[in-house]
């Protein structure tokens, strides 16, 4: 949740392989970087990746706008009631 509370403010992430969401929420290398779990110099690498860039908050905003759809609370929910319902 926080991920894409981050990106919905237009901030970049910087995510393990681990994090659930990261195949869908961070799509290119505007929006963020993914690294390995575990791995100091991968996380320090995607850190820097993302200061260098020096991205603005619009520009990835602007990156994640056909992603964010995809997470918007009617879809989600309506996801997760049609889950409910095969599964239940």
């Amino acid at each position: 949740m926080v991920v894409l509370e981050a990106l919905s403010s237009g901030l970049q992430v910087v995510v393990t392989d681990r994090v659930g969401c990261y195949p869908n929420a961070v799509t290119n290398s505007t929006v963020g970087s993914v690294v390995s779990a575990g791995s100091a110099e991968s996380l320090e690498h995607g850190i820097r990746s993302q200061i260098e860039k020096k991205v603005s908050h619009s520009e990835v905003h602007n990156a994640w706008i056909e992603t964010r759809e995809t997470f918007s609370y009617e879809l989600v929910a309506r996801r997760l009631v049609e889950s409910l319902h095969k599964w239940c």
